[in-house]
Order: C-alpha cells, then sequence, then structure tokens
C-alpha cells in the first residue's frame, strides 16, 4: 500500500495532490505496474485549489471530464479506481439525489454504492446506488472489528456477514433519518428531565451523542421546547425550557409549629419562596439577544 500525501513543487514547497494536474505526473514518477486500485478519499479534496486547475464539483462538465480522465488513466495501467464522496443533508430526498455535487458523480461512473448504518445492529450495509456491471438488488453487510496486526499496531478490519442485503438505499436513509430523530427527541427528553438547561450545554452535549445543530432544533420544535433568555446583555444566557415549564419546587410548610411566634415565621418563609417560584425574573428581550434558533 503507498500513500501520497503531498505533491512536492520546484521552489520545495508542498501542496495537496491535484487530479487535474498530476495524475500525468504520477504516471512518469512511479512505477504503477502492480498497483491493483487507487482509492481517492474523499475525491472533493483533490480537485485542486483556486491557484489553477481546480475542478468545481458542481459542474457537469468540469466532474464528467475529471472522471474521463481517471477512466482513461484507471485502463491504461489496468487499475480500477475508487472515489469516495459523502451525503449531502437534504433529508427527505432520493438517495440517488443525496450525492454531494453534480448528478455527474453517479452518472459517469460504471457503479455506485452506498454505505449506510443498520439501524439497531451496528452493522453497515454495502448497497447498489447504480450498477452498470452486474445486479443492483442485493447488498451487503459487513461490521467493523478491533485487529492487532504486525508489531503490535492496533487497527480496524472489516468482517463481512454471509447473508445478503434486500433493502433498498432509499429505505436505509429513510431508516436511518427516523433512528437520528428519534434518538434526537430522547435525548432532549432526558437531558431536560429535571427542568430547564442552558442552551451552550445542551448543543456541547448534543455534538458529544453524535447529533447535529438541525437534529437537535428538529427534535426541539417536535416537542414544543421554548428557548428563553435569561439576564440582560452580555452577561445574559438563552436556556430551553421544557413543554411542561421549569420543574416547580414543592415546599412542605411545618403545621406543627408550637408558637404563633414559629407559625408566623413559617408562614412568611412560604411566602417568600412562592413568589419566587411562581413569579420568575422576566426574560431579557428586546435587541440584543437572538431567539435561540441561531445557535441549534
Amino acid at each position: 500500500m503507498h500513500i501520497v500525501t503531498a505533491v512536492k513543487e520546484e521552489d520545495g514547497g508542498e501542496r495537496a495532490f491535484n487530479l487535474t494536474l498530476d495524475l500525468d505526473r504520477l504516471e512518469k514518477e512511479d512505477d504503477l505496474r502492480a498497483v491493483r486500485l487507487l482509492v481517492i478519499d474523499p475525491v472533493s479534496a483533490y480537485l485542486g485549489s483556486t491557484k489553477g486547475g481546480r475542478v468545481d464539483r458542481n459542474s457537469a462538465g468540469d466532474v464528467r471530464s475529471i472522471l474521463g480522465r481517471l477512466a482513461a488513466f484507471a485502463a491504461r495501467h489496468d487499475l480500477g479506481v475508487v472515489a469516495i464522496s459523502h451525503l449531502n443533508k437534504s433529508g427527505g430526498r432520493r438517495a440517488i439525489a443525496r450525492i454531494m455535487g453534480s448528478q455527474e458523480w453517479v452518472a459517469a461512473p460504471r457503479a455506485v454504492f452506498l454505505v449506510a448504518e443498520e439501524v439497531g445492529t451496528g452493522r453497515r450495509l454495502f448497497l447498489p446506488l447504480k450498477n452498470n456491471l452486474g445486479p443492483d438488488r442485493t447488498g451487503y453487510a459487513f461490521e467493523l472489528e478491533d485487529k492487532i496486526v504486525a508489531n503490535g499496531i492496533r487497527t480496524s478490519a472489516v468482517v463481512w456477514s454471509g447473508d445478503h442485503v434486500t433493502i433498498s438505499t432509499d429505505e436505509a436513509l429513510a431508516a436511518a433519518a427516523k433512528n437520528v430523530k428519534s434518538g434526537a427527541i430522547d435525548f432532549l427528553q432526558r437531558v431536560l428531565s429535571e427542568g430547564p438547561m442552558d442552551q451552550a450545554e445542551i448543543v456541547r452535549l448534543a455534538k458529544e451523542a453524535g447529533l447535529s445543530q438541525k437534529n437537535l432544533r428538529t427534535a426541539r420544535e417536535k416537542l414544543g421546547i421554548t428557548p428563553r433568555k435569561e439576564g440582560f446583555g452580555a452577561s445574559g444566557k438563552w436556556v430551553w425550557v421544557p413543554a411542561g415549564g421549569a420543574t416547580v419546587l414543592k415546599l412542605v410548610v411545618n403545621n406543627e409549629a408550637k408558637t404563633p411566634a414559629d407559625k408566623k415565621e413559617a408562614h412568611g418563609g412560604a411566602d417568600d419562596i412562592g413568589r419566587n417560584v411562581d413569579q420568575p425574573e422576566e426574560s431579557g428581550g428586546g435587541s440584543d439577544g437572538a431567539d435561540g434558533d441561531d445557535v441549534a
């Protein structure tokens, strides 16, 4: 295995490999006879820079041109090319429309596969999104396991399952999206179970739990959670209040006070605390605060 980390310039500097400029250089400077597979991960990182030779991943012409050059390169050296991309965040759309950039990333290659998590099992699904080389109805499943290889190096290994998977790419993404939504709802219900919480702390905990701000905002709206400003100016902060409101403190008054003075003192204390609970401080609204949607 060989990894191309950078391209050296004539002035001694280094830059990222550029698929537009450097394929010819790779052929001239490296012996590719033993190479059987070229992996580009992610392909968007090697499309060039503004200094020259940049490919616009949203341009159909640019994408088809660079994929054509890659196909010719693979044919000359009798090797395969795997270009890895990511999904866009447009939920609710068909899987084929979720590939980032131009649709040529899907239309031009001979085969396109989608990797998605299988809800509830921990397995990953390897599903055909398009396949001009064979059947496109059957996928596979695999798991990642920790392995110790030579010299005690710890790494991950792919362990394929023996069964075939017939779920479609659209169904797999829909199930994953539904699982994320329900997970975000469960998360908010849990962290707000004891009452309002600082918005910044909620966002921090959600990030640690693998939830995006969009997931969090959708769950917040679903649960009817209200962002509320506490304090004024720079010292103020946003808190999220559960739909049922803040947790109400229950005060138990000792009605067995032995003297009228004791009873009066107990009654006065109840009035003071009750007033603090029943009449919260006014929110600091106005023009110096956002509405809560700015962060999540």
